[in-house]
């Protein structure tokens, strides 16, 4: 009877540890579904080459005005010498 109250004691402690272990990381684990909708790498790197173009966009588009700043002051200053 000694023996069977050790297994007893041996199988509660194990499946005590199988559940506080096992049980939160399969349910943790990714599911085939979650899987096949992560992003691959190739998916970000499409978003981070539109990403360095929009930049590339922003700062073209920047410097315009500081273009049409100086256009603004060169014609002010004629106008300012025809006047």
């Amino acid at each position: 009877m000694d023996k069977k109250k050790k297994k007893d004691k041996q199988y509660k402690f194990f499946a005590d540890a199988f559940h506080e272990v096992v049980v939160p990381l399969l349910e943790n684990m990714a599911t085939k579904d979650d899987v096949k909708d992560m992003a691959t790498k190739d998916d970000i790197d499409k978003i981070n080459s539109r990403l360095v173009k929009i930049d590339d966009k922003l700062e073209r588009y920047g410097n315009r005005p500081d273009g049409h700043e100086k256009r603004i002051t060169k014609l002010e200053n004629k106008v300012a010498i025809a006047s």
